[in-house]
């Protein structure tokens, strides 16, 4: 069983204000459950980078509500989804550039990297 002593923080945690009903279902369709399976793909390079932004807000939030011993957990987990984030283009595909940028980086450094396909 995991110890993660919470600190008692207030949550900065807060929806952008440019952030649209659209994007807010895609977070929630793709993080939590979404209420019924997709019967097409919801892929739009906009909503992709939202989800990739709030999800290393989330991890640098519960980041600083952890003990420290805990942050290198946390630390890789942040810079896998950088990596993820950096793999990408403007226009949300991978880039052939970036990625190997980002290996050889690792190769060096050795954190994690995560690479998403679409089919």
């Amino acid at each position: 069983m995991t110890d993660w002593a919470f600190t008692d923080k207030t949550s900065s945690m807060a929806p952008s204000s440019g952030s649209s009903a659209q994007a807010t279902r895609c977070l929630v369709n793709h993080i939590l459950l979404p209420l019924e399976l997709p019967q097409k793909s919801d892929y739009n390079a906009s909503y992709e980078r939202h989800l990739i932004e709030t999800t290393l807000q989330a991890l640098q939030e519960f980041k600083s509500r952890i003990s420290p011993r805990h942050t290198s957990a946390v630390n890789s987990a942040i810079a896998t989804v950088e990596n993820l984030r950096d793999s990408r283009d403007t226009n949300g595909n991978i880039s052939e550039v970036q990625l190997i940028s980002i290996l050889s980086n690792v190769a060096s450094s050795a954190p994690d990297i995560v690479v998403f396909k679409r089919p």
